[in-house]
């Protein structure tokens, strides 16, 4: 049975068994654009994605970021996006994730072009890992676009696997950085060894961001250290421990034996 993200929780498991919550949300304004690509971000998310049907006036993740940490928080979220459009920031896309139930990372872009997966032919296969093709020196030259890069690797990532099939390698995530700091986000399907656009396309300029400094960001990433198995020993029941010892198989006749001496009548 499936674990549920609070059982999972309370119990305290050192491993992820569960892929990461997304939440995906519009404010109180939204221009048909916002609407669009929160649509097909949450689809492209599926199963592991939450999509908020009514429009929410609160949200405003840079302004008041206490309280819109409290309500991802409540949804049991660890990546967020969420939506809105107004005069001074028009068609604006926030992208973040939290940690320990804090908000750990989380960039503002703003959306100059946007083209629905509905005008590409073609079908996206849901649920799949992608793969990924990151261009541009700005993810290696540039901290803020380096964190970029592993957010967006942490938002589409998926669950992590320890062995991938890849005959099920059949999508292609890429993003590229250009010059003036734009990013082009494409999504391919890759059939018969050639590379098909199935949509959404979008372009991204970078506006406002709160990253999370080395130290927590390390903390973040702190791969936890597992207990090595103990061999031969088991539980029952009964929460008892049993144990099994292997000896070496004795040679009876070098068996050194307590002479006694006999005694006559």
């Amino acid at each position: 049975m499936v674990k549920t993200i609070i059982k999972k929780r309370k119990e305290g498991e050192v491993l992820e068994t569960l892929s990461k919550q997304t939440l995906v949300a519009i404010g109180n304004k939204a221009s048909p654009v916002i609407k669009a690509i929160t649509q097909e971000l949450h689809t492209m998310k599926r199963p592991d994605s939450v999509l908020l049907g009514k429009k929410h006036q609160d949200l405003h993740p840079f302004t008041y970021q206490e309280a819109f940490q409290s309500f991802v928080v409540s949804k049991h979220a660890s990546l967020f996006v969420v939506g809105s459009n107004s005069k001074k920031r028009p068609n604006n896309l926030v992208i973040g994730r939290c940690y320990s139930e804090e908000i750990l990372d989380m960039v503002e872009f703003g959306v100059k072009e946007f083209t629905s997966a509905l005008k590409f032919k073609g079908e996206a296969l849901q649920g799949l890992k992608p793969m990924f093709l990151f261009q541009g020196d700005l993810f290696e030259t540039d901290a803020t676009y380096g964190r970029i890069k592993n957010l967006f690797l942490d938002f589409f990532g998926g669950k992590h696997i320890e062995k991938v099939d890849t005959r099920g390698l059949n999508q292609l995530i890429s993003l590229s950085a250009t010059e003036d700091g734009d990013l082009h986000f494409r999504l391919y399907q890759v059939k018969e060894q050639q590379l098909n656009e199935v949509g959404p396309r979008f372009t991204l300029s970078l506006r406002r961001h709160s990253i999370a400094s080395e130290a927590r960001f390390k903390a973040a990433t702190k791969q936890p250290k597992l207990k090595n198995k103990v061999k031969n020993v088991t539980t029952n029941p009964l929460k008892e421990k049993r144990g099994r010892v292997h000896v070496q198989q004795q040679d009876i006749k070098t068996i050194a034996l307590k002479k006694r001496k006999l005694k006559l009548k």
